[in-house]
């Protein structure tokens, strides 16, 4: 076995790998590895067989530690089901598909993919993915969703979060034929401090409690 292992190489992709497609070839290999979206090359196994710099910068692969890895070991476990399901589906409709995930690396980052088939053959059926970072829209949506679900002086769930978690707790206790309790807390003295110290005493009363 050959110690080199390719970064995104057009051959593997590529209808035509004669003299005369030389050219386009290295053309096409130096864009895919100059290229800022995250490129990767799988086989049927899922095996990487290769990456672009992008790539192998986002999740600290080195060039020379390719051969032989899983697509599975730079996805995080609990992400690599509908990773898996995904990779199934576009090799059975040979259509493309997408797919979102978290990349292991220091700080993991989102990514949202795009697989495409790309080789059909009794030996080979290799998969082109590619994908964009998504982690500041992921970051941007989960402070959306906990800003409508939390109040802003206590960081405590709101009424949005109250009323989500009873739709939940209905429907489970529907489904096991069970029931559930509600209990009201009330905070005692609460006006009387706004009245007597202003509102801003009022609110830091209700944040220490």
């Amino acid at each position: 076995m050959s110690n080199h292992t390719p970064d995104i190489q057009p051959a593997h992709w590529s209808a035509k790998n004669g003299p005369g497609d030389r050219v386009l070839q290295e053309r096409l290999e130096t864009l895919a590895e100059g290229a800022c979206d995250l490129l990767m090359l799988v086989d049927v196994e899922n095996r990487l067989l290769g990456a672009s710099r992008t790539t192998r910068n986002t999740v600290d692969i080195l060039a020379d530690s390719l051969e032989g890895m899983s697509l599975e070991d730079i996805v995080l476990e609990e992400d690599w089901a509908p990773v898996a399901k995904v990779l199934r589906g576009t090799r059975l409709t040979e259509t493309p598909r997408k797919v979102q995930a978290r990349l292991k690396a220091a700080a993991y980052r989102w990514v949202e993919f795009t697989v495409l088939p790309c080789a059909n053959t009794e030996e080979q059926f290799t998969l082109f993915l590619c994908g964009r970072d998504i982690t500041d829209i992921k970051a941007a949506e989960s402070a959306l969703e906990y800003q409508s679900t939390h109040d802003a002086l206590t960081g405590l769930p709101n009424r949005v979060a109250l009323e989500l978690h009873l739709q939940d707790e209905i429907g489970h206790s529907r489904r096991q034929n069970d029931t559930f309790a509600v209990f009201a807390v009330g905070l005692d003295g609460l006006h009387k401090a706004n009245n007597s110290m202003g509102h801003q005493a009022g609110d830091e009363v209700l944040k220490s409690t």
